[in-house]
């Protein structure tokens, strides 16, 4: 079982605000086609309907041309180009008030805390990426 450092962020999903849409609003930061497809797959399969996956490919796009959108939850992966996501989870929790999942196929426990103490919520291992790992995710994130 893998522990997690949690560095004080509270486990729960804001609500949209009242204007938004009322589907399950879900952004995935990734440049990898074949994750990123297992990721919706996975969240078509658990939500149905009810969610409406956004893609960026880079942490730029994904923090500046996204205006006033609100998301439930983001999964970011921490290896964007040449750079991590560290700063992108920072500046994703603070402009877009969202719980935000590190994705990685690296499977440190050192990379993982990184990203907990960056402030994301949750952790999801790219060899792992299953219909139970993001349905875990989901209910302990968005319950």
């Amino acid at each position: 079982m893998k522990t997690s450092v949690h560095c004080g962020r509270q486990k729960v999903c804001r609500p949209a605000p009242a204007s938004s849409p009322s589907k399950f609003q879900v952004l995935i930061v990734d440049d990898d086609d074949a994750d990123i497809y297992a990721l919706k797959k996975h969240l078509a399969a658990i939500r149905g309907a009810d969610v409406d996956v956004r893609v960026e490919k880079s942490g730029r796009a994904a923090t500046e041309d996204l205006g006033d959108e609100h998301f439930d939850i983001c999964f970011v992966d921490f290896w964007l180009g040449s750079d991590t996501s560290i700063k992108l989870i920072q500046r994703l929790l603070q402009e877009k008030n969202t719980q935000v999942v590190l994705v990685t196929g690296m499977g440190s426990d050192a990379v993982r805390d990184l990203g907990f103490c960056a402030g994301a919520a949750g952790y999801l291992d790219k060899n792992d990426i299953s219909r139970d790992a993001v349905s875990d995710i989901l209910s302990r994130l968005c319950a």
